[in-house]
Parts: C-alpha cells; sequence; structure tokens
C-alpha cells in the first residue's frame, strides 16, 4: 500500500477503480507492460475465515470481504425489496468468494435472435476474435484444457457420484472450467477465500503479481466518489481514504467497479459538460441491468 499523499502528487501512467476480475486483470498486463499503474480499492486485504456473507453491520461485512450495504430492486408486482447481494468488497473483488467457474460464451451467444416480438442484431464482433483473448485469460487464471473424461477423475467421490446419478436419469452433464489447482489438500473453497491459493482469484493470479512491479501500488480503504472530466477526457479522480479527501491524476482512469458501483460513480459525476452523469449522453448509464432468472436447486448424490 502507498503512502496516500505521495500517491496524490504523482501522476500516474493509468488509475484503476476496482481490483476485481477486470480492474486486476488489466493492471497486471500494464503493470507488466512497465507502466506506472495505482489501483484503488475500496476494501482491504482479507485472510481465511468465515465466509460472513450473513453478517448485517456494515463493519462486519468489510471485515469478511463483502459489500458493506443492501441493494434495491423493484418487485414485479410493485414495490421495492432490499437485499445484500454477493458482491464482494476487498482486495481481488468478488472473486475471493466466487466458486471459480470461468466459462466462454458460444458462438451462437454473438449472433442475431429471432423472437416473437422482434429480431436482435448480432454483436459487431465475432466469437472468433475472442477467442486469443479467451485463451490468454485461461492460461493466466489456470484454466485445464482437458476433456469431460480427464475432468471427472480429478473430481470429489461426492461430485462424481452425482454426474452418474444425472446420466442415469437421462442428462447429460458437462464439467465446468474450473480456476481451482486440485490437489491432495485442496478443500474447494467455495464462497470463501481459499487459505492455500489453490482457487485461482484475481488477487492470486493477477494482483499479487502486478503489486511485485516497482511501478505499481494500491490505495486500499479507498472509497471513489466522482470522475472529474471535461468533454474529452477524465482530469482527475476524487476519492476518500479513511474518511479524508484526495485528487488523483493520471493519463488513463480505467474503471472497473462492478455492474452495480461503476454507473454509481459515473452518475455520481456530472458537470458543466455531462449533465446527466458521466459518458451518459444517452441517459443510459445505470439502467436496464438484468438479473438471472433462476430458481435455486439443492442436488443431493445418493450417500
Amino acid at each position: 500500500m502507498t503512502n496516500p499523499a505521495v500517491a496524490a502528487a504523482r501522476h500516474w501512467d493509468v488509475i484503476i477503480i476496482g481490483t476485481g476480475v477486470g480492474g486486476a486483470t488489466v493492471g497486471h498486463s500494464l503493470a507488466l507492460g512497465g507502466l506506472s499503474v495505482l489501483f484503488l480499492e475500496k476494501g482491504g486485504r482479507i485472510g481465511p475465515g468465515e465466509d460472513g456473507s450473513e453478517a448485517i453491520t456494515p463493519e462486519s461485512r468489510m471485515a469478511h470481504g463483502w459489500w458493506p450495504h443492501p441493494v434495491s430492486r423493484r418487485q414485479p408486482h410493485g414495490g421495492k425489496k432490499r437485499f445484500y447481494a454477493a458482491i464482494g468488497c476487498a482486495l481481488g473483488g468478488s472473486s475471493i468468494h466466487y466458486a471459480a467457474a470461468l466459462e466462454r460464451m458460444s458462438a451462437s451467444d454473438f449472433d442475431g435472435l429471432d423472437t416473437q416480438s422482434g429480431s436482435t442484431r448480432p454483436w459487431p464482433v465475432s466469437f472468433w476474435e475472442f477467442v486469443p483473448h479467451y485463451e490468454a485469460a485461461e492460461k493466466l487464471y489456470g484454466i485445464r484444457n482437458e476433456s469431460s473424461d480427464i475432468a471427472e477423475q480429478r473430481m470429489s467421490e461426492w461430485d462424481r457420484a452425482l454426474i452418474e446419478q444425472m446420466r442415469q436419469n437421462g442428462l447429460r452433464p458437462d464439467p465446468l472450467r474450473i480456476a481451482i489447482r486440485y490437489d491432495e489438500e485442496c478443500q474447494e473453497c467455495i464462497g470463501r477465500v481459499c487459505p492455500r491459493n489453490c482457487k485461482s482469484d484475481a488477487r492470486v493470479a493477477c494482483l499479487e503479481e502486478a503489486l511485485r512491479q516497482p511501478q505499481c501500488h494500491i490505495l486500499e480503504h479507498c472509497d471513489v466518489q466522482t470522475l472529474e472530466a471535461d468533454k474529452e477526457r477524465v482530469r482527475a479522480v476524487k476519492a476518500l481514504h479513511l474518511g479524508r479527501e484526495l485528487e488523483l491524476r493520471a493519463s488513463i482512469v480505467v474503471l472497473s467497479a462492478g455492474a452495480l458501483h461503476s454507473p454509481q460513480i459515473l452518475l455520481r459525476s456530472r458537470n458543466e459538460f455531462w449533465s446527466k452523469g458521466l459518458a451518459n449522453s444517452s441517459d443510459q448509464v445505470g439502467r436496464n441491468l438484468m438479473f438471472h432468472a433462476s430458481d435455486v436447486f439443492a442436488l443431493w448424490a445418493p450417500r
């Protein structure tokens, strides 16, 4: 962690807001490329322990690496519901809690789609343009490129029994791509911080190596408030570090605070050039967030 006053006095090549999978991966590449990089993270470094996801005080949630405040959503039939989303707030972001499944999109996901209500346009880029980047990311996060048979061999007895039961019921299960270094001591730390760095999260795969570079630093417990910008570019980042105001400057600012909190920062960054919020001439920033429509099932293999 760098000194806040020193960080504010320096002009950085890149400031990255957020240290989850997006921010940490970008920062890793830039730091290893020799650029001066400053990470800004609202949370701090979290060690192994209980997951704390059921905590209800901001202090307790932050201590376990979870976003401290509840969010609200509109209900289909009116009214709002407040709940604690599964969002991390620590070095590594939400990935320190994740189940380490890192899947590619399918080629068909990039195509247009005909529905009863109309047609959607295809993406302006193809799946095949993403393939080299998928391969680089999978190598960085330690995803094994192996057949389903080999993947099943390293599964726990429980998982193998579950897959076999699904097949007996006529299903065709396929193992996910998992960023876990399975060995004899692996405990599959899903939903909690891995004590052995066996699970490849953003902190383990990217952030720690980036911070070993002499030109890369981090400010923990730094809550970004606004981005000060003119018509052309962001000129400064205004933040609170342990309650004290900071103004930080860089040639490039990467906003990677997640789907909920990146829009909040942009909408707070209103000024004479951006009356509806930074980069929000469309008035769509922060709108149209889609949650997965899903049910939760508990599957128990025969004992």
